[in-house]
C-alpha cells in the first residue's frame, strides 16, 4: 500500500486539542492528546510536528512549575528580587498577590498581572540562565502562559528577549532547531 499522504482527522483533532491544552495550562489534557499524537503520526511532517508539539508542552510545565515554585519561594523565605541591575524588597506575598516596595513605595501585583521584569525575575529563581533546556522553558512559558502571551504578543521588547531565548538554546542537545515553529504549526 502506498504510504499516507496526509494526517488523519482524528489525528489533527488531537493535535489541535493538544495544543490548546497548552494554551490553557492544562497539563493533563496535553498529555492525554499529545500522547495520541505521538502514537498515530503517519507521516514524517506528522511525526515531526507532534515532537515539537511534545517538547513544546514539556518546556512550558518545566517553566510553569518554575513560575509556581518562585511564587512559593516568596513566601517568606525571598525578601528581595534582582530586576536587572535593580534590587527590590518584597514586602508581601500571597497566593492572590505581592506586593514590592521600590522607589519608596508599595506597589501590589496580583499574580496574572505582573509586571514582565518582575515575572522573569521570579522564574529566574527556579531557572538556570544557562542550561538550555531552562533557557527554552523560559522562552516557551513567556509565549504560552495566560496571564502573558498577549502582552508578550504587544510588546517588542519581550518580543525581542523571548526570540533571544530560543536563539540561545534552540539546536543544543535536547532542544530542538524547530522547536519555535511549534507555535505556529498548523493541524487542518
Amino acid at each position: 500500500a502506498p504510504a499516507p499522504r496526509d494526517e488523519s482527522a482524528e489525528w489533527k483533532k488531537w493535535m489541535a486539542s493538544a495544543r490548546e491544552a497548552l494554551d490553557r495550562a492544562d497539563f493533563e489534557a496535553f498529555e492525554k492528546g499529545i500522547s495520541q499524537c505521538l502514537e498515530t503520526a503517519q507521516t514524517p511532517i506528522g511525526e515531526q510536528k507532534a515532537a515539537r508539539l511534545d517538547q513544546l508542552g514539556q518546556l512550558h510545565k518545566i517553566g510553569t512549575a518554575a513560575f509556581d515554585e518562585a511564587k512559593k519561594k516568596t513566601h517568606g523565605k525571598t525578601s528581595s528580587l534582582r530586576i536587572n541591575n535593580t534590587e527590590v524588597s518584597i514586602v508581601e506575598s500571597t497566593p492572590e498577590r505581592l506586593i514590592i516596595r521600590s522607589n519608596g513605595k508599595n506597589q501590589p501585583y496580583t499574580w496574572d498581572k505582573l509586571p514582565f521584569g518582575i515575572a522573569i525575575a521570579l522564574i529566574d529563581m527556579s531557572l538556570d540562565r544557562q542550561a538550555p533546556t531552562d533557557v527554552a522553558a523560559r522562552a516557551v512559558f513567556f509565549s504560552l502562559a495566560p496571564q502573558f502571551r498577549e502582552a508578550a504578543a504587544k510588546n517588542e521588547l519581550l518580543k525581542k528577549r523571548i526570540a533571544g531565548w530560543f536563539e540561545k538554546s534552540v539546536g543544543i542537545d535536547p532542544i530542538r532547531k524547530d522547536l519555535p515553529q511549534a507555535l505556529t504549526d498548523s493541524f487542518e
